[in-house]
């Protein structure tokens, strides 16, 4: 999928050959109070709270990001359960039949850091995926999206 042409003038990369006729365009969001109750829980609302603030202040984030932001926001809320739910446990179950095997709670530990990890890139939130965004400072343009949810 083609890149928006923000993303590929901050990241260095547009040419003029590059350039989509009628880019989608939209404007960059503003920490608006989101219900509580779509995140999946507590972790997952005050990582969106953190990285909103992030994000907005570098100018990245638009009001089409947020269902996105959510969703990553929700990954980290499932990691952070996982985390909870194995600690001072064994990593290891017996079967009934007597075999030894990775407990689900550390799989699925694994795979909501693997999904929050992939996402996380998306957002230029990793060290590498930072490296790769230029940004300035800017001041959101309109109030209120927590009507969009």
């Amino acid at each position: 999928m083609a890149k928006p042409n923000e993303i590929k003038k901050l990241k260095g990369t547009l040419r003029k050959g590059r350039v989509k006729d009628s880019p989608m365009e939209g404007s960059v969001a503003v920490m608006s109070e989101i219900d509580e109750s779509v995140f999946i829980n507590d972790y997952s609302y005050q990582e969106y709270k953190r990285c909103f603030i992030e994000l907005s202040e570098c100018g990245v984030i638009q009001t089409t990001d947020i269902t996105s932001l959510i969703m990553l926001c929700d990954m980290w809320g499932v990691y952070c359960d996982m985390k909870d739910s194995i600690r001072n446990k064994k990593y290891n179950i017996l079967t009934p039949n007597g075999m030894e095997q990775t407990s689900m709670d550390l799989t699925n530990f694994f795979r909501s850091y693997a999904e929050y990890f992939k996402l996380c890139k998306e957002f230029g939130l990793t060290p590498v995926a930072r490296t790769k965004i230029e940004t300035t400072k800017q001041k959101p343009k309109e109030e209120g999206i927590g009507s969009l949810l």
